[in-house]
């Protein structure tokens, strides 16, 4: 299987000036990464938004103006981070910066944490996740598509995993401000490898849809953590880049904070914009609403569950709920070896959700990025007693790819009846039959619901192309043919019996 990338930007041009480098295909670009390197700890600093009037030079000039320096432009548009000055207070610069007349907005750079809670280090064979959302019956269809872009917005990856995702592109280190980004935490390796580990390969795991292609963006620290300036950054990043190489961006966020951020918010919205499908973990503060950006509008807010098919108990609420307990899945080299081990967390059940959504992209990439959540959410397991607080139920990856289970008609005659039914499974809603080329045996007819009957006129062999599509954006078609022969009478023989 080829991948190429169509022509891009050279860059992406942050708020500053600053020009980030478009992401590169690791097997074609190796690097070795250097373990002396660590996340940097970060100042306190304060977001703010200039007035769309206002060109970035401009403002950028106003602030240094009043004595800020490290001033750094964001890549979403309008947004600057500026470090709080030794002997200031934040809620000091909040309020000298509130009072310019070229602002627009202005937060605290605060910090949102990863949705997990570690377990065990011991390797094994076993998965339950991906069996409990029936993605083995999906890959006997498909394993996904490079077409489709997954962009893990965490901790980093370790790209010399020997699991790592087939077609795995090295984004950027927000933390670092480098183009390598190594996880030095582990979580996003983790994350990364529910999503696309390679499979096939006779080695540890296998990803949910492991030839879909894999972006890392690095944007929490080594102590879990991220800035709201990274996160967004770093969501601008994968839904710019994915548009710009033409890809079906899915952005996952394991990640979350019990408060809204407006620069994050204004980054979801972009992407969104851009076509990108955003799936984010519900959180683990137990029962109650989800955190941000779960809780944004239009993206998915996954809530967590067990091998029993209970809300975990450590989830918040969500739109829909994905496995979250005991995952295993890759870790990087350096924390344990083997490199996997078992997490639990919305942290994990959201890259369940983001996965499935990458291969009912793959499957039918006509759909748009809300569709491809609407199938999800419309298409799951519904446990007995469920709390419809956690979503419209368990995910069901089989459930949402929508297939003909009926592949041959039988064959007819001229002058009697015919009745037969074509059949299909899974998608959202209730299906519909069409033919959409050739054309039925003289006195066939098809139903809307797929029902093949009447009485054929002209013997022949009939091929033709019935499409049957869902209540939502899925459709397949199917090539079927029907012989119509004309009945042979045997003359009757009269028996002498003499006598």
């Amino acid at each position: 299987m080829s991948v190429s990338l169509r022509a891009a930007d050279p860059c992406l041009i942050a708020e500053d000036g600053s020009c980030l480098p478009a992401p590169q295909l690791v097997k074609a670009n190796p690097v070795t990464y250097n373990h002396e390197r660590h996340a940097v700890a970060q100042e306190t600093a304060i977001l703010v938004k200039r007035k769309s009037n206002v060109t970035p030079a401009n403002f950028r000039a106003e602030l240094q103006a009043l004595g800020l320096r490290n001033i750094v432009g964001l890549t979403v548009k309008g947004w600057w981070r500026v470090p709080v000055p030794l002997g200031e207070s934040a809620d000091q610069l909040i309020n000298r910066l509130t009072g310019m007349h070229d602002v627009q907005l202005v937060e605290k750079d605060g910090m949102m944490q990863a949705s997990f809670t570690p377990n065990d280090p011991y390797f094994s064979l076993y998965q339950w996740g991906p069996q409990q959302i029936q993605a083995p019956t999906v890959w006997d269809m498909d394993g996904g598509s490079p077409g489709v872009w997954l962009a893990v917005v965490d901790s980093g990856i370790d790209y010399n995993h020997p699991d790592s995702p087939y077609f795995l592109y090295r984004g950027y280190n927000f933390v670092n401000n480098t183009a390598d980004p190594y996880d030095d935490y582990m979580h996003g390796t983790h994350v990364a490898g529910i999503v696309a580990a390679a499979a096939n390969n006779s080695v540890g795991i296998a990803g949910l849809c492991y030839y879909c292609g894999l972006l890392a963006v690095k944007v929490m620290e080594d102590s879990s953590g991220g800035s709201y300036s990274n996160i967004a950054s770093g969501i601008e990043y994968a839904a710019y880049w994915g548009q710009q190489y033409g890809k079906k961006t899915i952005i996952n966020l394991s990640l979350g904070s019990p408060y809204y951020s407006a620069v994050i918010a204004q980054a979801v919205s972009d992407a969104q914009g851009m076509g990108a499908l955003v799936i984010a973990a519900a959180g683990n503060n137990g029962p109650g609403l989800p955190s941000y950006p779960a809780a944004l509008p239009g993206v998915v807010a996954v809530a967590a569950t067990d091998p029993l098919d209970n809300p975990a108990s450590f989830s918040q609420y969500g739109s829909i709920a994905a496995p979250g307990v005991n995952i295993l899945s890759t870790v990087p080299g350096w924390y344990t070896y083997p490199p996997y081990t078992y997490s639990s967390g919305t942290s994990m059940a959201a890259p369940h959700v983001a996965g499935a959504a990458g291969l009912v992209w793959s499957l039918f990439p006509g759909c748009t990025s809300y569709s491809v959540a609407a199938e999800l959410e419309s298409t799951v397991d519904i446990p007995p007693g469920w709390n419809a607080n956690y979503g419209s139920g368990r995910l069901d990856v089989n459930n949402a790819i929508l297939r003909f289970t009926s592949s041959t008609l039988p064959s007819a005659n001229t002058g009697f009846f015919y009745n037969s039914n074509i059949y299909s499974f899974g998608g959202a809603g209730s299906k519909s039959y069409t033919v959409v080329s050739g054309a039925l045996p003289p006195g066939i007819g098809l139903s809307n619901w797929g029902w093949v009957y009447g009485t054929p006129s002209q013997p022949g062999v009939y091929t033709f192309y019935i499409r049957v599509s869902d209540g939502i954006c899925e459709y397949v078609d199917r090539q079927f043919s029907i012989a119509v022969y004309a009945p042979v009478f045997l003359p009757i023989v009269a028996k002498n019996t003499g006598g």
